[in-house]
């Protein structure tokens, strides 16, 4: 059946192919049967909590401030410290973030060092949040900030004291991105290297068939002046017998 069936149209997939658009439609629908096992209960618990906090949504609630330690109020305050946040870590793992991916991917010899260092950065990004906080909190506030009370504060007025906050946490988010980005970055960077490459490849190849064509060209443009210069000399020395010869020539071509 499938062999009439190929013979009468040359086009028609094979038992092979069909079974093979068969094995990936199917593995198309279990993977979307594993992502739905992920994302249905979280669209469940976002639901849950739209529900249970519809009565308490209002402007007031997004314009208020926090009142009762949390218990009362708005988030507007929060909202803005967050925002804040996201700015003040983006300034702190931006440059560095880039800056180190572009050195590894692009200066950096290849040895056991560049590879520890990439072990290391891969490392970190699976680090949870809790591990990164502990280390914002003993590294930049309990060591860098007295460092810096001690240079710019004054001992008698505590009002001009450093105290943890705003700089503090950008830094710590800071610090637990940072192996994201410069992860991302160095991958972003490989995949431009080959594009560049293949690009490369591809428009080396068009230039030597541009220059290929260019010297046949020269050469049929140097042929065509050789048997013009071979008939004006014809012409000079014998010019009768080269007009009857052109006249066979041209019955030749007529005949």
């Amino acid at each position: 059946m499938s062999t009439a069936s190929t013979s009468a149209n040359p086009f028609a997939p094979s038992d092979f192919e069909r079974s093979k658009a068969r094995a990936a439609s199917r593995n198309k629908w279990i993977m979307f049967s594993f992502c739905a096992v992920l994302i249905v209960p979280l669209v469940w618990i976002l639901i849950d909590i739209f529900i249970k906090a519809w009565p308490a949504l209002s402007f007031d609630y997004l314009w208020q401030n926090p009142e009762n330690k949390g218990k009362a109020g708005g988030l507007w305050a929060p909202l803005v410290g967050t925002f804040y946040l996201v700015i003040g870590s983006l300034l702190f793992v931006a440059p560095v973030g880039i800056l180190a991916a572009i050195y590894l991917n692009e200066y950096a010899n290849e040895g056991w060092i560049n590879r520890t260092i990439g072990i290391t950065v891969t490392s970190l990004a699976g680090v949870p949040s809790i591990v990164h906080g502990l280390f914002g909190l003993g590294a930049f506030v309990l060591t860098m900030l007295p460092a810096i009370n001690k240079v710019v504060a004054d001992p008698n007025n505590r009002e001009t004291k450093w105290e943890a906050g705003l700089l503090t946490a950008s830094l710590t988010i800071a610090v637990m991105n940072l192996p994201v980005i410069i992860a991302s970055k160095r991958e972003a960077l490989a995949g431009l290297h080959a594009q560049l490459a293949q690009t490369t490849a591809e428009r080396t190849g068009l230039v030597a068939r541009v220059e290929e064509l260019e010297r046949e060209r020269d050469r049929m443009i140097a042929g065509h002046h050789h048997a013009d210069g071979l008939a004006r000399s014809a012409l000079r020395e014998n010019p009768v017998d080269f007009a009857s010869q052109a006249r066979r020539d041209s019955r030749a071509l007529c005949d």
